[in-house]
């Protein structure tokens, strides 16, 4: 063998072995562990970017009560063509989270479609974690009681009125917290729905929606029912948990309509401002 021949064996040689490293490398970056998973985007629509993939991925893992310190999504995800691997482990999220997370991880990668493609729809991961209640209740550590959601809360002792909702079609006393409070990271909220006319003085309660301030400033939500139980929708127009959050994602919302004042509640104007104080 010629001093050439030996140099382009030994050259080639070393290209082969350099691409079978990089290959192992990529294979370890996304290896699967006990806290990660691979999703796989499936693009939308046409100007649909990872970037965009990115910004909602961020949005929901903020929304079940990841802190995110900064750079940690930066260290929790890597892509490889069309599938990013993220390990929920280094996002923020509390003891609790973090484990029924990896529980449902674990589900996860048990179904036939994680089997056959070693991967799952992003899309269809956020159905089953913030758009499902259950599983948003058991991530976010939500109260299973209304009994205990009102614990270490402090509520004013006059109460909010909506008579002329937008979105359910029964009337609704609005507890807010103490006016007086001036720490404003304990923050809770309850909506009681009522079937019957509040001019009597009187609340047939049917359901309280409810809502408080997570350590990470975002908000989580809750249904009860009459009996004080978690539920996994309301009844009274407002539907799933999810949904909560087309009107109240960043806001205390405010009123939209004007109301029908009643003795002992406060005005329309009163509410206004106690939620813009908030």
């Amino acid at each position: 063998m010629t001093a050439k021949n030996i140099f382009i064996y030994l050259f080639v040689t070393l290209i082969v072995l350099i691409a079978m490293h990089s290959c192992k490398r990529d294979q370890e970056l996304m290896l699967d562990t006990e806290t990660s998973i691979k999703l796989k985007w499936n693009k939308g629509y046409e100007t649909e970017t990872k970037l965009k993939v990115e910004t909602g991925l961020l949005w929901t893992l903020s929304s079940l009560g990841a802190s995110l310190p900064e750079g940690s999504f930066t260290n929790a995800v890597e892509w490889k063509n069309n599938i990013i691997s993220v390990d929920f482990g280094k996002v923020g999220f509390n003891e609790n989270a973090l484990q029924k997370i990896t529980l449902l991880l674990q589900i996860i990668k048990n179904s036939n479609e994680y089997q056959r493609n070693n991967s799952f729809d992003i899309g269809r991961f956020v159905m089953l974690t913030i758009c499902s209640s259950n599983h948003y209740y058991s991530i976010v550590g939500f109260k299973k009681t209304l009994t205990d959601f009102k614990k270490s809360q402090k509520f004013d002792l006059k109460n909010g009125l909506v008579n002329r909702s937008s979105i359910s079609t029964n009337n609704r006393i609005i507890y807010m917290p103490d006016t007086n409070e001036t720490n404003y990271t304990n923050t809770k909220y309850i909506s009681t729905e009522c079937n019957s006319n509040l001019m009597s003085g009187q609340c047939n309660e049917l359901e309280s929606e409810v809502f408080e301030l997570q350590a990470n400033g975002q908000f989580s939500f809750g249904v009860y029912d009459v009996d004080g139980k978690l539920v996994s929708e309301s009844k009274g127009g407002a539907g799933k948990i999810s949904k909560c959050y087309w009107c109240h994602e960043i806001y205390i919302q405010t009123l939209f309509k004007s109301q029908e004042n009643v003795n002992g509640y406060y005005t329309d104007a009163e509410t206004k401002r106690l939620i813009d104080k908030r």
